[in-house]
């Protein structure tokens, strides 16, 4: 069931929304159109739960950036046929002209509707606010308070009491779904969209959404907030997550964008595979390669996504030779040429993201583990006596984690290098197709 917060720009919604969910989850700011995309989110009350949608708030005014405009009121639309449930918010210094439209608009479309009358303080007279709100012919208004609480428990119980009254039907047919949902997909694979501005990531989330979940643009930042998108593959529920694009900290314009990004980082701990997207047009830089070094440092699977590859005419292999060499650091990491806009490969990435997380939970087998390192050491002349007696077991399967044991080590032979060990995680990786699969080597001795 999908509850929805509609209501002009900057009466509040989204400080409702996170009130309700109990969690800063959409960015609040004075500025308009703070919150551009559709950003969902569970939300439960007296045993009853469903999905609050926060979107762009509704402008008569004349956009000074049209296409932005536009695709924030095609956001809106959808969330209105998605409604079960309408929340129009509207602010308790008075009706406006455009709370009338948006009223006659909602009331057109002849779904449950809350009126909910904001920002309500002790000098505000409930006679002034129903005289005045009465007359928009949506029921006796509930007075709310989004920024302090106040009057939210008596919103919710009105939320509950609507969906429950007038969607019977369809509330036990969704609490059906969701336990079959919930039974069918047990292990949820959350995966984060990362990458400098302007490099296609919320045009890959459309792409293999194959709808306009989010909002596309050429202006830079167009993304705000993270975004979650459900999506189902060969019997697996992924949650795609979009992100803010990230810039040097010099070029950081405002607070809102400081505040996307610093969303966008902790997106990292939050995922199992992180897709880093380039944007082959454009030269790569630093950003990038401390994306991939605090990746590697989380212990995340990882893909390298290169966009737009359709508009050059490199081969291939030289493509791939050029960004494993742009980003060593991260040798292990499948790189992927793809073009969201003409969804050329992204079947790809899907295999890809589900072969990293399987290989990610495998045990592996401690006689093949043992044979692979035995003929490294050989190739790779490895000198020292030690070696030749070298045991290698798994002890973590979560995010694979092997030991390397070795016999004690006397004072005049040389200690093993961390180069030999890099060789020894290229082979592992090389005998069990890890590649882009988060791993340890550790060693006692």
């Amino acid at each position: 069931m999908k509850v929805v917060l509609i209501g002009k720009t900057n009466v509040g919604k989204s400080t409702l929304f996170n009130r309700l969910i109990e969690e800063r989850r959409a960015i609040v700011s004075d500025q308009p159109h703070t919150t551009r995309d559709r950003i969902y989110q569970e939300c439960s009350w007296r045993n009853q739960k469903f999905t609050l949608v926060d979107v762009g708030g509704i402008s008569l005014e004349k956009p000074k950036e049209k296409e932005l405009e536009d695709e924030i009121k095609n956001q809106i639309e959808i969330s209105l046929k998605e409604a079960d449930l309408i929340i129009f918010l509207v602010e308790a210094d008075g009706l406006t002209h455009e709370d009338r439209l948006i009223a006659q608009k909602i009331k057109k479309i002849k779904k449950p509707i809350i009126l909910a009358v904001n920002k309500v303080d002790g000098d505000k007279k409930q006679k002034f606010i129903n005289e005045n709100f009465l007359k928009l012919g949506l029921g006796k208004p509930l007075i709310i308070s989004a920024a302090n609480g106040m009057g939210t428990g008596d919103l919710l119980d009105e939320i509950c009491k609507k969906l429950s009254t007038n969607n019977k039907l369809i509330s036990s047919q969704n609490t059906k779904t969701k336990k079959i949902e919930e039974k069918s997909y047990e292990n949820v694979i959350r995966v984060g969209f990362l990458g400098k501005t302007n490099v296609g990531k919320s045009t890959l989330l459309n792409a293999l959404l194959n709808e306009q979940r989010v909002i596309v643009s050429s202006l830079r930042h167009t993304t705000r907030e993270p975004i979650d998108a459900n999506f189902y593959y060969q019997n697996q529920k992924i949650i795609f997550i979009d992100t803010a694009g990230i810039r040097k900290k010099n070029k950081i314009k405002s607070a809102i964008e400081k505040t996307g990004i610093t969303r966008s980082l902790k997106v990292i701990e939050n995922s199992d595979v992180i897709l880093i997207i380039l944007d082959i047009t454009e030269r790569t830089s630093g950003t990038e390669k401390e994306l991939l070094t605090l990746i590697k440092n989380k212990k995340r699977g990882v893909l390298l996504i290169v966009n737009k590859s359709d508009l050059v005419e490199d081969a291939p292999k030289e493509l791939r030779r050029r960004y494993q060499n742009k980003f060593q650091s991260l040798w292990e990491a499948p790189i992927i040429f793809i073009s969201a806009k003409n969804k050329i490969n992204l079947n790809k990435i899907l295999n890809h993201i589900i072969q990293i997380v399987k290989r990610m939970k495998k045990k592996y087998n401690t006689e093949r583990l043992q044979a692979t390192i035995n003929q490294a050491i050989e190739k790779y002349h490895f000198k020292q006596n030690y070696w030749s007696k070298a045991k290698i077991n798994q002890v973590e399967a979560e995010i694979p984690t092997f030991e390397i044991k070795l016999p004690r080590i006397s004072n005049k032979e040389i200690m093993p290098r961390p180069a030999q060990f890099n060789i020894l995680e290229k082979e592992i990786r090389r005998a069990f197709d890890l590649w882009g699969v988060p791993i340890n080597l550790t060693n006692i001795h």
